[in-house]
């Protein structure tokens, strides 16, 4: 399997899975459907993969004069941040997947550095042995930590092409400002101004610590319980909100909105998914008529206020542990559903 397949595969899957507040095959939102996240997942691999081999040109990319990156642009984390939204853009009617394609590039970039040392001619391919975490953790770190403010900018014209909800002014490197970066401005940097903010950002200053030592240890024992791959993915999403309070509720409705959702999905953690002794899936099945009935009163209270409870963020964490799952062996394919 190559990294684009990968990419494709994980934003797929998060994307039909019936988590409670978002869109999925039984549920759209008025301005997005089920459809966008689909049609963005089938572009998102491959401009990914593209951008990470040097031969990359305006030729592989989505015919937009204006944003396309230049003839001989250099592989670098923002250009591949900027091809992914540039892909999505030419395919969705509004934002569906920023906060993917901020997780999905540097992971993909990892795996990419890790391969290109010992398969030069194929460092997009993922080994059918898998890949260990926490070397692909580490190769993580220094993409990051490398990505200068030239970066940023090509970040933040994704920002701005992508033009997310919920996003408010700052007072320094402000993505959505005019205003010159500094030099000081790299994309740790930044991300580290809107750690306390952002999940997502947090993670490019902790070595994506809610990916590597949240989600994908959650969904390797769900996975290790042989659960289909569905209740993996809810299980794991629920067990994440109840543990890290989804921050795109906290821009769009603040903290106490973030952290009483939190507390629902806690409660159903608890009944359904508890951490410390998941139940097998004989038992699971027991308890699905339940099960259902509480989803679906959970996803009614997150869509009451015109999808603003929307856990965004959690659906973007989820598409990164999938993919580190695919990478790492965890999940092979074909899948059970």
């Amino acid at each position: 399997m190559d990294i684009a397949t990968a990419i494709n595969l994980s934003c797929l899957w998060e994307a039909t899975a019936a988590k409670p507040g978002n869109v999925n095959r039984s549920s759209d939102f008025a301005d997005v459907n089920l459809v966008d996240f689909l049609s963005s997942a089938a572009v998102l691999g491959s401009s990914i993969q593209r951008s990470l081999l040097p031969q990359a040109t305006p030729g592989n990319w989505p015919a937009n004069t204006e944003t396309c990156p230049p003839l001989g642009n250099p592989v670098s984390l923002g250009n591949t941040i900027l091809a992914g939204t540039i892909a999505t853009k030419s395919v969705a009617r509004s934002n569906t997947n920023l906060g993917m394609v901020l997780l999905l590039s540097p992971l993909a970039h990892a795996v990419a550095a890790i391969q290109s040392q010992t398969f030069p001619q194929s460092p997009v391919q993922i080994p059918n042995c898998g890949i260990d975490p926490q070397i692909i953790r580490t190769h993580l770190s220094d993409i990051i930590n490398q990505a200068g403010v030239d970066q940023t900018q090509l970040m933040y014209q994704a920002i701005s092409i992508a033009n997310p909800g919920g996003m408010n002014k700052v007072k320094s490197a402000d993505a959505t400002s005019q205003t010159q970066l500094e030099p000081t401005d790299t994309i740790s940097h930044v991300m580290g101004l809107a750690s306390q903010r952002d999940s997502i950002a947090s993670e490019y200053t902790t070595g994506f610590e809610i990916t590597f030592g949240q989600t994908l240890p959650r969904m390797d024992r769900f996975l290790q319980l042989e659960y289909p791959l569905q209740w993996v993915i809810i299980g794991t999403y629920l067990q994440l909100l109840a543990s890290v309070p989804d921050t795109l509720i906290q821009r769009k409705l603040g903290p106490p909105q973030m952290r009483a959702i939190s507390k629902i999905a806690e409660r159903v953690v608890t009944n359904y998914f508890p951490e410390d002794a998941p139940f097998p899936m004989p038992q699971f099945n027991e308890n699905l008529p339940e099960l259902h009935n509480e989803l679906a009163d959970f996803d009614f209270h997150l869509r009451s206020d015109g999808n603003n409870r929307n856990p965004g963020t959690t659906a973007d964490l989820i598409a990164a542990g999938l993919f580190l799952c695919l990478c790492t062996d965890r999940i092979r394919t074909p899948i059970l559903w």
